[in-house]
Protein backbone atom coordinates (compact mmCIF):
# COMPACT_ATOMS: atom_id res chain seq x y z
CA UNK A 1 0.00 0.00 0.00
CA UNK A 2 1.22 3.61 -0.30
CA UNK A 3 -0.22 6.93 -0.20
CA UNK A 4 0.48 9.93 -2.26
CA UNK A 5 -0.60 13.43 -1.07
CA UNK A 6 -1.22 14.91 -4.41
CA UNK A 7 -3.03 17.93 -2.75
CA UNK A 8 -1.98 19.12 0.35
CA UNK A 9 -2.50 23.20 1.02
CA UNK A 10 -5.01 24.85 2.76
CA UNK A 11 -8.40 26.27 1.35
CA UNK A 12 -7.49 29.84 1.07
CA UNK A 13 -3.31 29.73 0.71
CA UNK A 14 -1.02 31.76 1.98
CA UNK A 15 0.82 34.35 -0.71
CA UNK A 16 3.49 32.14 -2.44
CA UNK A 17 2.32 29.10 -1.21
CA UNK A 18 1.30 27.39 -4.89
CA UNK A 19 0.16 24.06 -3.06
CA UNK A 20 -3.25 22.68 -4.50
CA UNK A 21 -6.48 21.51 -2.69
CA UNK A 22 -6.79 18.32 -0.72
CA UNK A 23 -6.43 15.17 -2.21
CA UNK A 24 -4.67 11.75 -1.57
CA UNK A 25 -4.51 8.60 -3.53
CA UNK A 26 -4.22 5.49 -1.88
CA UNK A 27 -3.00 2.40 -4.03
CA UNK A 28 -3.36 -1.19 -3.15
CA UNK A 29 -2.99 -4.07 -5.32
CA UNK A 30 -3.12 -2.05 -8.85
CA UNK A 31 -5.89 -0.70 -7.52
CA UNK A 32 -6.43 3.40 -6.77
CA UNK A 33 -8.98 4.86 -4.16
CA UNK A 34 -8.74 8.93 -3.42
CA UNK A 35 -10.02 10.41 -0.16
CA UNK A 36 -11.47 14.26 -1.21
CA UNK A 37 -10.54 15.60 -4.35
CA UNK A 38 -10.12 19.12 -4.46
CA UNK A 39 -8.01 19.21 -7.69
CA UNK A 40 -8.05 17.75 -11.24
CA UNK A 41 -6.25 14.41 -10.39
CA UNK A 42 -6.45 14.14 -14.59
CA UNK A 43 -2.66 14.91 -15.78
CA UNK A 44 -1.63 13.22 -12.21
CA UNK A 45 -2.92 10.15 -13.40
CA UNK A 46 -1.57 10.50 -16.99
CA UNK A 47 2.19 10.85 -15.48
CA UNK A 48 2.12 7.82 -13.61
CA UNK A 49 0.33 6.07 -16.49
CA UNK A 50 -2.55 5.11 -14.06
CA UNK A 51 -6.01 4.05 -15.90
CA UNK A 52 -9.07 5.69 -15.02
CA UNK A 53 -10.67 1.83 -14.93
CA UNK A 54 -8.00 1.36 -12.07
CA UNK A 55 -9.97 3.97 -9.62
CA UNK A 56 -11.92 1.92 -7.58
CA UNK A 57 -13.51 4.15 -5.17
CA UNK A 58 -13.17 8.42 -4.03
CA UNK A 59 -14.14 9.08 -0.59
CA UNK A 60 -15.44 13.00 -0.36
CA UNK A 61 -15.30 13.72 3.38
CA UNK A 62 -17.26 17.05 3.37
CA UNK A 63 -18.84 18.88 0.71
CA UNK A 64 -16.62 21.84 0.73
CA UNK A 65 -15.49 23.07 -2.86
CA UNK A 66 -11.63 22.39 -1.71
CA UNK A 67 -12.62 18.96 -1.05
CA UNK A 68 -14.33 17.95 -4.12
CA UNK A 69 -13.95 20.42 -6.97
CA UNK A 70 -11.98 18.25 -8.98
CA UNK A 71 -14.78 15.56 -9.19
CA UNK A 72 -16.39 17.59 -12.19
CA UNK A 73 -12.71 17.25 -14.07
CA UNK A 74 -12.77 13.62 -13.47
CA UNK A 75 -16.01 12.64 -14.21
CA UNK A 76 -16.46 14.83 -17.17
CA UNK A 77 -13.40 12.83 -19.02
CA UNK A 78 -14.42 9.59 -18.03
CA UNK A 79 -18.23 10.37 -19.81
CA UNK A 80 -16.75 12.08 -22.43
CA UNK A 81 -14.72 9.26 -23.50
CA UNK A 82 -17.80 6.72 -23.51
CA UNK A 83 -19.05 8.96 -26.26
CA UNK A 84 -16.19 7.74 -28.80
CA UNK A 85 -15.21 4.31 -27.13
CA UNK A 86 -17.50 1.63 -26.60
CA UNK A 87 -17.20 -1.31 -24.03
CA UNK A 88 -15.56 1.41 -21.98
CA UNK A 89 -16.66 0.51 -18.66
CA UNK A 90 -15.44 1.69 -15.30
CA UNK A 91 -16.24 0.14 -11.78
CA UNK A 92 -16.02 3.61 -9.56
CA UNK A 93 -17.85 3.86 -6.48
CA UNK A 94 -17.97 7.72 -5.27
CA UNK A 95 -18.99 8.33 -1.61
CA UNK A 96 -20.21 11.91 -1.41
CA UNK A 97 -21.68 13.32 2.16
CA UNK A 98 -24.93 14.95 0.57
CA UNK A 99 -27.03 14.11 -2.53
CA UNK A 100 -27.35 17.02 -4.19
CA UNK A 101 -23.88 16.63 -5.38
CA UNK A 102 -25.49 13.72 -7.36
CA UNK A 103 -27.29 16.57 -9.41
CA UNK A 104 -25.08 19.01 -9.61
CA UNK A 105 -22.44 16.54 -10.77
CA UNK A 106 -25.23 14.61 -13.53
CA UNK A 107 -26.52 18.64 -14.55
CA UNK A 108 -22.50 19.72 -15.45
CA UNK A 109 -22.49 16.33 -17.30
CA UNK A 110 -25.20 16.94 -19.74
CA UNK A 111 -24.64 21.03 -20.08
CA UNK A 112 -20.82 19.50 -21.28
CA UNK A 113 -22.41 17.61 -23.72
CA UNK A 114 -20.84 14.38 -22.54
CA UNK A 115 -22.69 11.17 -22.15
CA UNK A 116 -23.92 9.97 -18.21
CA UNK A 117 -22.18 6.84 -17.27
CA UNK A 118 -24.34 4.12 -15.54
CA UNK A 119 -21.10 2.35 -14.22
CA UNK A 120 -20.41 5.05 -11.83
CA UNK A 121 -22.01 4.30 -8.92
CA UNK A 122 -22.91 7.30 -6.70
CA UNK A 123 -23.61 6.56 -2.85
CA UNK A 124 -24.26 8.72 0.04
CA UNK A 125 -21.56 8.63 2.95
CA UNK A 126 -23.64 6.69 6.13
CA UNK A 127 -22.32 6.70 9.59
CA UNK A 128 -20.68 3.33 10.74
CA UNK A 129 -19.25 0.73 7.39
CA UNK A 130 -20.18 2.73 4.43
CA UNK A 131 -17.74 1.07 1.90
CA UNK A 132 -16.09 -2.33 1.24
CA UNK A 133 -15.03 -3.86 -1.85
CA UNK A 134 -12.48 -6.60 -0.40
CA UNK A 135 -9.63 -4.60 -0.62
CA UNK A 136 -10.90 -1.68 1.37
CA UNK A 137 -13.27 -1.16 3.87
CA UNK A 138 -14.39 2.74 4.90
CA UNK A 139 -16.26 3.66 8.38
CA UNK A 140 -17.58 6.64 8.95
CA UNK A 141 -17.88 9.07 11.62
CA UNK A 142 -19.68 12.49 11.71
CA UNK A 143 -17.35 15.59 12.92
CA UNK A 144 -18.94 18.82 13.15
CA UNK A 145 -16.81 21.39 10.15
CA UNK A 146 -20.24 21.53 8.68
CA UNK A 147 -23.49 19.78 8.08
CA UNK A 148 -22.37 16.34 6.13
CA UNK A 149 -19.11 16.28 7.33
CA UNK A 150 -16.74 13.09 7.80
CA UNK A 151 -13.54 11.49 9.51
CA UNK A 152 -13.08 8.00 7.23
CA UNK A 153 -11.38 5.34 9.07
CA UNK A 154 -9.82 3.11 6.05
CA UNK A 155 -8.81 -0.01 6.40
CA UNK A 156 -6.75 -2.02 4.37
CA UNK A 157 -3.46 -4.69 4.14
CA UNK A 158 -4.34 -5.04 7.62
CA UNK A 159 -3.33 -1.57 8.30
CA UNK A 160 -5.72 0.94 10.03
CA UNK A 161 -5.60 4.55 8.58
CA UNK A 162 -7.75 7.48 10.07
CA UNK A 163 -8.19 10.32 7.94
CA UNK A 164 -10.29 13.49 10.03
CA UNK A 165 -10.99 15.43 7.52
CA UNK A 166 -11.82 19.40 8.65
CA UNK A 167 -12.65 19.59 11.96
CA UNK A 168 -14.47 22.28 13.65
CA UNK A 169 -11.64 22.72 16.47
CA UNK A 170 -9.69 19.28 17.81
CA UNK A 171 -10.83 19.89 21.17
CA UNK A 172 -14.12 19.65 20.51
CA UNK A 173 -14.75 16.90 17.93
CA UNK A 174 -11.78 15.37 17.21
CA UNK A 175 -12.88 11.59 15.91
CA UNK A 176 -13.89 9.31 18.98
CA UNK A 177 -12.48 6.24 17.36
CA UNK A 178 -8.66 7.38 17.47
CA UNK A 179 -8.86 6.83 21.21
CA UNK A 180 -10.35 3.51 20.53
CA UNK A 181 -8.45 1.84 18.45
CA UNK A 182 -4.93 1.00 17.16
CA UNK A 183 -3.70 2.72 14.49
CA UNK A 184 -1.22 2.81 12.15
CA UNK A 185 -1.54 6.36 11.00
CA UNK A 186 -3.72 9.91 11.13
CA UNK A 187 -4.17 12.13 8.76
CA UNK A 188 -5.08 15.13 10.66
CA UNK A 189 -6.47 18.18 8.96
CA UNK A 190 -5.56 21.24 11.27
CA UNK A 191 -5.89 24.58 9.10
CA UNK A 192 -8.82 26.39 10.72
CA UNK A 193 -7.13 26.20 14.00
CA UNK A 194 -4.02 25.49 16.27
CA UNK A 195 -1.58 22.66 16.01
CA UNK A 196 -1.18 22.88 19.82
CA UNK A 197 -5.32 21.78 19.92
CA UNK A 198 -4.29 18.54 17.99
CA UNK A 199 -1.19 17.99 19.68
CA UNK A 200 -2.90 16.90 22.75
CA UNK A 201 -5.77 14.90 21.46
CA UNK A 202 -2.92 13.08 19.51
CA UNK A 203 -0.98 12.18 22.70
CA UNK A 204 -4.22 10.39 24.00
CA UNK A 205 -4.07 7.77 20.51
CA UNK A 206 -2.32 4.90 19.99
CA UNK A 207 -1.17 5.54 16.65
CA UNK A 208 2.55 5.20 14.85
CA UNK A 209 2.79 8.05 12.83
CA UNK A 210 0.94 11.51 12.37
CA UNK A 211 0.50 13.03 8.95
CA UNK A 212 -0.31 16.81 8.83
CA UNK A 213 -2.27 18.23 6.46
CA UNK A 214 -4.40 20.59 4.75
CA UNK A 215 -2.54 23.38 7.07
CA UNK A 216 -1.87 27.16 6.36
CA UNK A 217 1.50 28.28 5.87
CA UNK A 218 1.57 30.77 8.46
CA UNK A 219 0.84 27.77 11.07
CA UNK A 220 4.19 26.38 10.18
CA UNK A 221 6.45 27.69 13.10
CA UNK A 222 3.73 26.32 15.78
CA UNK A 223 3.56 23.18 13.84
CA UNK A 224 7.47 22.34 13.91
CA UNK A 225 7.57 23.45 17.31
CA UNK A 226 5.00 21.22 18.35
CA UNK A 227 6.81 18.55 16.29
CA UNK A 228 9.83 18.89 17.29
CA UNK A 229 8.55 17.61 21.07
CA UNK A 230 9.00 13.98 22.00
CA UNK A 231 6.07 12.07 20.97
CA UNK A 232 5.02 8.47 20.87
CA UNK A 233 4.47 8.39 17.40
CA UNK A 234 6.36 10.12 14.48
CA UNK A 235 5.14 13.04 12.87
CA UNK A 236 5.34 14.13 9.03
CA UNK A 237 4.09 17.54 7.42
CA UNK A 238 2.61 16.43 4.24
CA UNK A 239 3.74 18.26 1.00
CA UNK A 240 2.36 18.53 -2.73
CA UNK A 241 3.36 14.68 -4.00
CA UNK A 242 4.52 13.71 -1.30
CA UNK A 243 5.00 9.35 -1.18
CA UNK A 244 3.88 7.64 2.01
CA UNK A 245 4.04 3.61 2.85
CA UNK A 246 2.43 2.68 6.20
Amino acid sequence: MKLTFIGTGATFPDEGDVRRCSCTMIETYGRYYFVDMGTSVIEDLKKRNIDMHDVQGIFITHPHFDHCEGLLPYISRISFRSMSLKNDDVDTVILLPRRELIDVIQGWVGATSSSTRDDIRYQIVHQGLTFDDGLVRVRAYPNQHCDDSYSFLIECEGKKLLFTGDLNRADIDFPEIAFEEDLDLIVVESTHFSPALTEVQLDKCNVKTVIYNHISTHRDAELYSVMEKPHRYNSIRSYDGMEYIP
